[in-house]
């Protein structure tokens, strides 16, 4: 069972991973919302292992990419998580 700073730590090292594609842009978002602005991190209670939190990261960046253009980051953040 991860704790949740594992979780967390996971959570980290996933979107400050490159691909070289567009979804890296989302991930840098990612990275402002949960680790610079300190947004809670409640989500991971339900995720149970990396791939789930993999799932969830990859679930995130879809929709940032969909309502790029007619939602901020906080209303699809609310959506997601």
């Amino acid at each position: 069972m991860l704790t949740h700073l594992q979780k967390s730590q996971i959570l980290q090292s996933i979107i400050a991973s490159s691909n070289g594609s567009y979804a890296d842009a989302m991930k840098d978002e990612l990275v402002i919302f949960f680790f610079e602005n300190e947004h809670p991190l409640d989500f991971l209670k339900d995720l149970k292992t990396e791939q789930e939190i993999q799932n969830k990261v990859d679930a995130i960046i879809h929709q940032m990419i969909l309502h790029e253009n007619e939602a901020s980051i906080q209303e699809i953040m609310e959506l997601s998580v």
